[in-house]
């Protein structure tokens, strides 16, 4: 059995940049709410009310991002089958 790559387009590694986008959005808000202490920048985020946008942000973006990515693998043409023997 054939496995399927995904291919990489400019529209592709844009959703992936995407993801990792909300990934970064996400745990730095989750790691303020657990510890009171932001990730990658000193003043962001600097209150519980950023923290939750950035969690709830980064959520979609990840959502987004991954939708987009299933679909473009479910649009990428069937890889060709071999007759059986």
């Amino acid at each position: 059995m054939k496995t399927m790559r995904l291919r990489l387009t400019p529209k592709v590694l844009a959703y992936i940049a995407c993801d990792v986008l909300g990934i970064a959005l996400f745990s730095s808000g989750a790691l303020w709410l657990i510890r009171g202490v932001p990730l990658f920048f000193r003043d962001f985020p600097a209150t519980k009310a950023e923290a939750f946008i950035a969690l709830g942000g980064g959520l979609v973006l990840m959502v987004y991002a991954i939708a987009r990515l299933l679909r473009e693998m479910l649009e990428m043409p069937a890889p060709p089958t071999e007759p059986p023997k």
